[in-house]
């Protein structure tokens, strides 16, 4: 009986040691350091000279949110930057249901000139609050790029004199083309004019082709009709009024109208009278008035030869000179 109450009594005390042995080792898998992580990273890798980039230091841990102590934190040692501004924050969260601690340090970096700037490795130095061991961490070197400046808002790029000058450039070239353009142009109907045969030297070589007036075998009344004809065909073409099948008195309104020069208006009224005569009479023509007529259309085309009407396009108003 003895032996059992030894036996029983063996078995509670295993069974009790066994017991506190495991509620220790779960205190102590809870109490084992936790992971403490860290970033850094820039929220661009290009700044223009006038504007500031953001470094930032990013520390976490999770589990036992005092567990750690942040020692040490110091400002980076930067290249080509100045350190304008600091602020630090901290935050609580949850990931995979375990509390997580976030504390960030964020520095704002001004550029010094065009270039590449660095940002050295961050030391960071934190304490176990459980055990008291201190222990560091160094983030990455970075580098960013520093471009040219950007315009402030409101503010042209380009100096005010620059933009002045390019506009004045611009306007004189301009001109300076326009003025060119119509020089060749003038240029261009100059020579066109004189390579148009004038329309008095088409009727002058066409008179003098056409009829022989000291040839014994010409026929007068023929020869004053042609030739008759022929002056009216310049009439219409010259001064584009109707000139063939109008009567003599219409065709000298027509004239009139146009304001054609009074001498020629004399000269046109007798030979397209004389004309009219010698067609209407029904007798023979006198080889002095065909010589008259003829001599008057010779005349006056010659003197429009010489004397030719100024278009309104070329001159601003019509005009005929007159020989004096």
């Amino acid at each position: 009986m003895r032996k059992y109450y030894t036996l029983l009594i063996t078995v509670i005390v295993l069974l009790y040691g066994s017991l506190c042995y495991a509620q220790d080792s779960s205190r102590a898998i809870s109490s084992l350091p936790g992971e403490v992580k860290s970033s850094a990273f820039v929220d661009k890798k290009e700044v223009p000279l006038n504007r500031t980039v953001t470094f930032t230091v990013q520390i976490q841990w999770s589990g036992n949110l005092s567990r750690f102590v942040i020692e040490d934190f110091e400002n980076p040692v930067v290249t080509n930057f100045d350190v304008v501004g600091t602020s630090s924050s901290n935050r609580v969260g949850e990931e995979n249901g375990e509390s997580v601690a976030v504390k960030e340090y964020a520095f704002t970096l001004q550029p010094k000139s065009f270039g590449m700037g660095y940002i050295e490795g961050v030391i960071i130095k934190y304490r176990d609050t459980n055990t008291g061991e201190s222990s560091r961490l160094i983030t990455n070197r970075l580098e960013v790029k520093v471009i040219d400046p950007v315009p402030e808002p409101g503010e042209l790029r380009l100096p005010i004199f620059w933009i002045i000058g390019g506009l004045v450039v611009i306007l004189v070239g301009v001109f300076l083309s326009l003025y060119l353009r119509k020089k060749q142009e003038e240029r261009r109907r100059r020579e066109e004019m004189e390579n148009i045969t004038p329309l008095e030297e088409t009727y002058l070589v066409e008179l003098k082709n056409s009829f022989d007036i000291k040839s014994p075998e010409i026929s007068i009344n023929e020869t004053i009709a042609g030739v008759s004809r022929l002056f009216r065909r310049y009439l219409a073409e010259k001064y584009e009024i109707i000139a063939l099948e109008a009567t003599t008195d219409e065709v000298m309104t027509s004239l009139q109208e146009k304001e054609v020069e009074e001498r020629i208006l004399k000269d046109t009224s007798e030979i397209l009278k004389t004309s009219d005569v010698v067609k209407f009479s029904g007798g023979s023509g006198d080889k002095a008035e065909l010589q008259r007529i003829y001599t008057l259309i010779e005349d006056i085309l010659e003197r429009n030869l010489r004397t030719p009407i100024v278009s309104n396009e070329e001159s601003g108003n019509t005009s005929i000179d007159e020989d004096s």
